[in-house]
C-alpha cells in the first residue's frame, strides 16, 4: 500500500469542540490505548506500532484517561475509540491530513459519519483481509523451464530478468510470530504466476524463520489480489472499512464504470478547494473511458500551482489511458518545466 506524507503535528493551542485537545503519547505509554485498539487486532500494523517494533506515533484526546486515540502506522492511521462513551471527534484534522489513508473503527463500519471521515473529499470503501496458517501450509509445486533469477532477503522476494525486478514479494510488518505480506508485478509480465511463485518462495522463507500466522490486505474490488492469495492457502478473515481521497483501486477493471464516474465526479467537485484532487479525478475518468473530463482535469491541475512532480502522471497506471493522447503529453511537458525536473 502508499505510504502516506508525513502528517501535520497536533497543535495544542487548538481545542477539540472547545475543550478537547489531541496531545502526542510517550512512547511508554503506548500500551495504555491497547484497550481502544483491541478490536483491530487482525491489523498487525496496529500492534506492531503498540509493541514499539514499527515505527509510528499515537495521539489522544486525554492522556491519563484516553477515549479516541489516532495511530500512524507503516500502514495508514488507525482510530481506536472507548464504545462505552460518546469521544469526540474534533481536533483529528490536526493529526491526519487530507491525503491519508484511514481505517475506520470496526465499530463504525455500518456508520455514517464515521470518525474516520475526517474530510468531506474521503470516501469509504470495502477493504478485506486474509489469513494464512502457516504452521500448516505446504509450499506449491516450484515452477521449471523459466529464465527468471529468484532473489531471497529477510525483507522479501524480488524475481529478475535483464530488465531487473518484474515481480516481488515483501513483507509489510512482522511482529512475533506474525506477518503480512503485499505482492507487485510490472505490467508486462503480468498473468506468468510469477507474483504466486514469488509469494510462495518468501512463505516458505518465513515458515523456516518460526512466522506461523500471515495476513493479506486489499481493497475488496481487487479480484486478482484476492485469487492469488486464495490460490496460495490463504481465506478469508473479515471485510472492513477505509476511508481516503483517493483512487479506491489498485488495476483496471477493478470498479465499474458507474463507479469510476462516480468517484471522478466526487474528486472533480472537491478539487475547487483542493486541487490535487483532480489528480484522482483524472485517474478515474481514465479508467471509466472518459478521456476528455479526465485531461480537463490534468489540465487545472498542472496549471493550479500542484506540487507534483511530471513523472507521477507518467508512471501511474490508472492515467495509462491517455499516454497518447497530445494534451496529456502538454500536461506533462508543464508540469516538468513548472517542477524543473525531467519528465521521465
Amino acid at each position: 500500500m502508499m505510504k502516506n506524507a508525513p502528517p501535520s503535528k497536533p497543535n495544542p493551542s487548538k481545542a477539540m469542540n472547545e475543550t478537547t485537545q489531541f496531545l502526542e503519547l510517550p512512547v511508554h505509554a503506548f500500551g495504555s490505548v491497547a484497550p481502544l485498539f483491541a478490536d483491530q487486532t487482525m491489523h498487525l500494523s496496529v500492534a506492531a506500532v503498540l509493541a514499539g517494533s514499527a515505527e509510528g506515533a499515537v495521539y489522544v484526546d486525554d492522556i491519563a484517561a484516553p477515549r479516541l486515540a489516532v495511530l500512524e502506522g507503516p500502514e495508514g492511521y488507525y482510530i481506536g475509540r472507548d464504545t462505552s462513551s460518546a469521544a469526540a471527534r474534533g481536533g483529528i484534522d490536526e493529526i491526519i491530513p487530507p491525503w491519508a489513508y484511514v481505517y475506520a473503527p470496526p465499530q463504525e463500519e455500518h456508520g455514517i459519519p464515521s470518525t474516520a471521515q475526517i474530510y468531506p473529499c474521503m470516501l469509504r470503501h470495502p477493504r478485506v483481509c486474509l489469513t494464512l496458517d502457516l504452521s500448516r501450509w505446504e509450499a506449491p509445486p516450484t515452477p521449471h523451464g523459466n529464465d527468471y533469477l529468484v532473489e531471497v532477503t529477510s525483507e522479501g522476494v524480488s524475481i529478475l530478468k535483464e530488465t531487473g525486478i518484474v515481480a516481488w514479494c515483501r513483507r509489510d510488518v512482522i511482529l512475533h510470530e506474525r506477518a503480512e505480506i503485499g505482492v507487485g508485478t510490472s505490467a508486462a509480465f503480468r498473468r506468468l504466476g510469477l507474483a504466486k511463485h514469488a509469494a510462495a518462495v518468501y512463505l516458505q522463507f518465513l515458515q523456516g524463520e518460526g512466522i506461523r500466522s500471515v495476513g493479506w490486505h486489499c481493497h475488496l474490488s481487487n479480484r486478482g489480489s484476492r485469487r492469488l492469495a486464495e490460490s496460495l492457502g490463504f481465506i478469508p478473515l473479515r471485510q472492513y472499512y477505509a476511508f481516503s481521497a483517493s483512487l479506491p483501486a489498485e488495476n483496471p477493471g477493478d470498479l465499474e464504470t458507474s463507479e469510476l464516474e462516480a468517484f471522478g465526479h466526487h474528486f472533480a467537485e472537491a478539487a475547487t478547494n483542493v486541487n490535487w484532487l483532480d489528480f484522482h479525478a483524472a485517474a478515474a475518468y481514465a479508467q471509466a473511458g472518459r478521456t476528455d473530463l479526465a485531461l480537463t482535469c490534468l489540465e487545472r491541475l498542472v496549471t493550479g500551482n500542484w506540487q507534483g512532480q511530471a513523472s507521477w502522471l507518467v508512471a501511474h497506471w490508472a492515467l495509462a489511458p491517455l499516454a497518447g493522447e497530445p494534451r496529456f503529453q502538454a500536461c506533462v511537458t508543464e508540469q516538468a518545466q513548472r517542477r524543473k525536473v525531467p519528465a521521465v
